[in-house]
């Protein structure tokens, strides 16, 4: 998953006259959007991590081959005088001694999209891909790679297939590798060694509709019997009913500086009980309206399936990064702003079914 199945469509879009069949299970399509700067804000708890699983002392940041040395040294003292940094000792690390870890150096430098992401999308490479191709991905996949299912779907023209699911562990597929062995050894053995297993048989899409626990099959995506439903947010804390008016407004003051663990300031509106089932199977956007009176404010939002006993499950999450102001100074305001018009529009975030 993941890193080896990002590397399939860069692959495959290259026509290599060898490769026959690809099967990315896990995988980002737009290394900026869906991995790096989710709407704009660093993603910085996932690249903590993953590089102290994969650490290679002798890896070196590749910001060097796009920057000059000048215009690196002066993004990094652009860094160093910001907050993110002054209030983040692990960050400071990080720019201070590039080798620390190269990738994260190489991403604080390019907070916005550019020539250094270009290379590692493949979303802009899907009209060479002419190769069978099996997507896979966990509804719970939002946080990188879920989007990326979607997105090749679209953009694929070649047999495919679209497999929507869940794991075992909250992490993705167990290793050594047991979830879905069986659906990828089928789709191989198909393309590969022509054996009749039936893996391109039926509908193109299998779906697990999670809440009724049980797999759909579906001819296109987003479903053609969708009913596209508005939710308005209102200031009596009700999600749905009628658009509130201009003069309905509420507030709130964020603290930066929130404790681990504590709940940050912010809004819950919750829908009435549903008197009967409701699926959310498909593309989601809010539209919000905010004034701020800081330079920037980072927006995150998540949708959650309340049970009547008052539980609830994370369904999905999006984040915008509101700016006035971008954080590297030498940065326009307009490229900041064109920026974030244009991320929701990319890269929506995707719904599970889910039941009510």
């Amino acid at each position: 998953m993941s890193y080896f199945c990002v590397l399939q469509p860069l692959v495959a879009a290259t026509q290599p006259p060898h490769l026959k069949a690809i099967a990315p299970y896990e995988a980002y399509t737009d290394r900026y959007r869906h991995s790096v700067y989710h709407g704009g804000i660093f993603n910085e708890g996932f690249f903590h991590q993953w590089w102290g699983h994969v650490s290679i002392e002798t890896l070196s940041p590749s910001i060097y081959d796009y920057l000059g040395a000048n215009e690196i040294q002066s993004r990094v003292e652009d860094l160093m005088a910001s907050p993110e940094v002054q209030d983040s000792a692990y960050l400071h690390i990080q720019i201070k001694y590039p080798h620390k870890n190269p990738l994260m150096f190489d991403f604080l430098l390019q907070p916005l999209d550019g020539p250094y992401y270009w290379e590692r999308f493949s979303y802009t490479m899907f009209d060479r891909i002419k190769i069978p191709t099996l997507l896979m991905a966990r509804w719970s996949g939002w946080p990188i790679h879920l989007a990326g299912a979607f997105q090749a779907w679209e953009g694929i023209d070649a047999p495919k297939k679209m497999f929507i699911m869940e794991t075992g562990a909250t992490t993705g597929p167990l290793r050594p590798w047991r979830d879905h062995q069986d659906v990828l050894l089928r789709w191989y053995d198909h393309w590969l060694k022509g054996n009749d297993t039936g893996m391109m048989e039926g509908v193109p899409i299998n779906l697990l509709i999670k809440g009724r626990n049980e797999y759909r099959d579906e001819m296109e995506w987003p479903l053609a019997r969708t009913e596209w439903s508005k939710f308005y947010l209102r200031p009596d804390g009700l999600l749905g009913g009628a658009e509130a008016g201009p003069e309905a407004t509420e507030s709130f003051v964020n603290d930066p500086y929130v404790q681990q663990g504590k709940v940050a300031p912010g809004f819950i509106y919750k829908t009435p009980p549903m008197e009967e089932e409701l699926e959310l199977t498909g593309p989601l956007a809010l539209y919000l309206s905010a004034t701020i009176d800081a330079q920037d404010a980072t927006w995150i939002v998540i949708l959650k399936d309340e049970a009547p006993d008052g539980t609830a499950k994370v369904v999905t999450k999006g984040w915008l990064r509101a700016s006035t102001a971008s954080w590297m100074q030498k940065i326009h305001t307009s490229q900041a702003l064109s920026q974030l018009r244009r991320t929701p529009a990319r890269a929506p975030r995707e719904i599970g079914g889910i039941r009510h």
